[in-house]
C-alpha cells in the first residue's frame, strides 16, 4: 500500500465519507492511531477520490464555457410573481411588486466559483400589441430567457403557454427555462391553482427545464439563472452547500451530475 500524507482537512472529509462518528474514531485513536482507520478504510478513500476528481472536471467542463456577462430576458404577465424572483435573486429580499414598464436588475451570480455579471430585463405585459414586439426583440437579443407563471393564478400560466408556442414558431435558439412560480400560495388557492404536473408538461411539450419557486420562502430563486446561462444547476442542498465553500459526499456527486429538474 503507497504511503499517504493526510493533512487535518483531509482526514475530517475521509471520516466523514465513512460515515463514522466521531466518537468511534476517539475510540480507534486511542486503541490504536488514526493512520490505522485511515489504512483500514483505503478503499473508501481511493473512491472519495475519484468522485471528487469526477465532480472537478465536471464543473470545469461548465465553467470554461462561461462569459463575464449575460443579459437575461424575463417573461411573464403582470401577476406572474417574476419581478419577486429577480428581486429576490438579485437582493435577497422579498418585495409586493408589480411594474407596468420594463425594469431592469444586475448583480452577480455564483457559478460553481465563478461570478458571471447578469443583465436582466424584467418584461412590463399590458397585452398591447406593441409589448409582442418588444417581448420577441427582447427575447432574441438576449442570451437567456426565463418565462414566468404564478401556480396561484390560471391566467399566467395560459398566458405563458401562449409566449412558449411563439418562442417555438419563431424559432429562437436561446437557452430558456420555464418558472413556477409563487409555490407557496398552491394551496391556498384551490380553484384557480395549477398543478406542478401541469407545468411539468409543458415545459416538457417545449422541450425546456422546470423549475419550482417561491420568493417568499426563498426557494429556488437563483437557479433559473443557472438554466438561463445555460449551466445545469446542483440541486438546493447542493447549491446551499456549494455556495457556503462546503465539499459534498459521494452521492451529492452522483445526483449532482444526473439531476436536471429542481423540486426542493
Amino acid at each position: 500500500m503507497e504511503s499517504i500524507l493526510f493533512d487535518e482537512d483531509i482526514i475530517g472529509i475521509v471520516i466523514s465519507f465513512m460515515g463514522i462518528s466521531m466518537s468511534q474514531i476517539s475510540t480507534l485513536e486511542r486503541r490504536q492511531n488514526m493512520v490505522f482507520v485511515l489504512e483500514k478504510y483505503f478503499q473508501t478513500y481511493n473512491n472519495f477520490k475519484f468522485c471528487l476528481s469526477e465532480l472537478q472536471l465536471y464543473y470545469q467542463s461548465i465553467t470554461s464555457k462561461l462569459r463575464e456577462g449575460y443579459e437575461i430576458c424575463l417573461v411573464g404577465i403582470n401577476g406572474s410573481g417574476k419581478s419577486s424572483l429577480v428581486i429576490r435573486a438579485a437582493h435577497g429580499g422579498f418585495l409586493e411588486y408589480d411594474p407596468y414598464v420594463e425594469d431592469y436588475f444586475k448583480f452577480n451570480l455564483n457559478v460553481y466559483g465563478n461570478k458571471v455579471r447578469l443583465d436582466v430585463l424584467d418584461m412590463a405585459e399590458s397585452g398591447l400589441y406593441s409589448d409582442r414586439i418588444r417581448r420577441i426583440e427582447a427575447m432574441r437579443r438576449s442570451d437567456g430567457i426565463i418565462f414566468c407563471y404564478g401556480c396561484s393564478d390560471r391566467t399566467t400560466f395560459n398566458e405563458i403557454s401562449c409566449f412558449l408556442e411563439e418562442y417555438k414558431r419563431i424559432g429562437i435558439s436561446k437557452q430558456a427555462v420555464l418558472v413556477e412560480c409563487k409555490r407557496d400560495e398552491r394551496d391556498t388557492s384551490i380553484l384557480k391553482a395549477v398543478s406542478y404536473s401541469e407545468g411539468e408538461k409543458l415545459a416538457a411539450r417545449f422541450d425546456v427545464p422546470f423549475v419550482t419557486t417561491s420568493s417568499l420562502y426563498n426557494i429556488n430563486v437563483q437557479v433559473p439563472f443557472y438554466f438561463a446561462v445555460g449551466c445545469k444547476p446542483p440541486s438546493y442542498k447542493v447549491f446551499k452547500k456549494l455556495s457556503r465553500g462546503e465539499r459534498l459526499d459521494h452521492t451529492e456527486v452522483s445526483h449532482t451530475k444526473q439531476k436536471t429538474c429542481v423540486l426542493c
